[in-house]
C-alpha cells in the first residue's frame, strides 16, 4: 500500500538531531520502517556530512536503546512479580501519577470529613461521586488526550487490549479501597460498599462504550446520566434508591451487558485504540 503521509521536515530534522520527545520519536521510527521516501530524506543529509560528532551520536543511541525509567508504582509492581514491560507501560499512565492519586485522595478525605461534620450532605455527595471514581480513573488511563506514553504504547509490539484491561484493573484496585474508606463514617454504614455495584458496572460500560467513542466522551456520558439520577433521587428524598436492592440488580445486569458487548466488539475496540488521535 502506498503511503499518503510523510513525516514533516521539521519533525524529521528534530528526530535526526535528537531534539524530540520519546513518544514522538517512537512514532517517527515506526513510520520510517515502512516508508522508503522518508528514509531517503534522513540518509541524504548524512551522506553530505563530513565531520561527525561521535560523542553526541553515541549519547543519542544510548538514550534510544536504554529502556525508560520506571515510576515508583511501576517499580513496585515489578517487584511483586509483574513483567518489566507490563510495569513500564502501566506505571506510565496518568491515572497513576502523584497528581491523580492526590486528587482522588483529596475527594475521599473531603467526603470523610463531611460525614463527620455534615452527615446529611455527605451521603448524597458520596453516592454521587463514589461510583464515578473508578470509571474516571479508567478513562484517565488510556487515550491520546491523557496518556503521556500513548504514542509509545501504540508503536510498541504489545497487545493493546491487554494493556487497556491491565490498566483498568489496576485503577480499580487503587481507587476502590480509598473510596470505601471514605464511606465508613456514613449512615447507613452499608453504603460504603453498596456503591461498588454501580461503580464496577460503570467501568464495564465504559470499556464497552469505547468501541464507539473515545474514553473521555464515554465517561462524560455515563457521568451525566448518573448525575441526573442522583439529583432526581435527592430531590425526591430517595437517595438510597441508588444503591437499593433493585438498583444493585440493575447494576449487575448493566455490568453483564457491558462485559458481553466488550467481548463481542473486542476487534472494533482494538481498531479504535489505534485511531484515538
Amino acid at each position: 500500500m502506498t503511503d499518503t503521509w510523510h513525516v514533516p521536515a521539521e519533525t524529521l530534522s528534530a528526530w535526526v538531531s535528537g531534539r524530540i520527545t520519546a513518544t514522538t520519536a517512537a512514532s517517527v521510527e515506526q513510520h520510517l520502517t515502512t516508508c522508503p521516501g522518508c528514509r531517503s530524506r534522513v540518509a541524504a543529509p548524512a551522506a553530505d556530512q563530513v565531520l561527525l560528532d561521535f560523542d553526541r551520536i553515541w549519547t543519542g543511541i544510548v538514550d534510544r536503546v536504554e529502556p525508560p525509567s520506571m515510576r515508583p508504582l511501576g517499580r513496585l509492581m515489578n517487584r511483586v512479580g509483574m513483567s518489566e514491560s507490563d510495569a513500564i507501560l502501566l506505571g506510565a499512565t496518568s491515572a497513576f501519577t502523584v497528581s491523580w492519586i492526590a486528587a482522588t485522595a483529596t475527594v475521599v478525605a473531603l467526603t470523610f470529613l463531611m460525614s463527620i461534620l455534615a452527615p446529611a450532605s455527605a451521603l448524597p455527595i458520596y453516592l454521587l461521586l463514589a461510583p464515578l471514581v473508578p470509571m474516571a480513573g479508567v478513562a484517565a488511563a488510556y487515550g491520546e488526550e491523557v496518556d503521556p506514553a500513548y504514542e509509545l504504547s501504540i508503536a510498541a509490539p504489545y497487545p493493546q487490549l491487554r494493556l487497556l484491561l491491565l490498566r483498568a484493573i489496576a485503577v480499580v484496585v487503587v481507587s476502590v479501597p480509598l473510596t470505601v474508606l471514605a464511606g465508613v463514617g456514613l449512615r447507613p454504614w452499608w453504603v460504603a460498599v453498596a456503591w461498588l455495584a454501580p461503580g464496577l458496572a460503570f467501568v464495564l460500560l465504559l470499556l464497552a462504550a469505547t468501541t464507539w467513542w473515545s474514553p473521555s466522551r464515554a465517561a462524560g456520558a455515563i457521568a451525566l446520566l448518573w448525575t441526573v439520577a442522583s439529583v432526581a433521587t435527592y430531590q425526591l428524598d430517595q437517595i438510597l434508591v441508588l444503591v437499593g436492592p433493585g438498583s444493585i440488580g440493575f447494576s449487575v445486569f448493566l455490568g453483564v451487558v457491558g462485559a458481553a458487548t466488550l467481548l463481542l466488539r473486542r476487534d472494533v475496540l482494538l481498531l479504535r485504540l489505534r485511531i484515538f488521535r
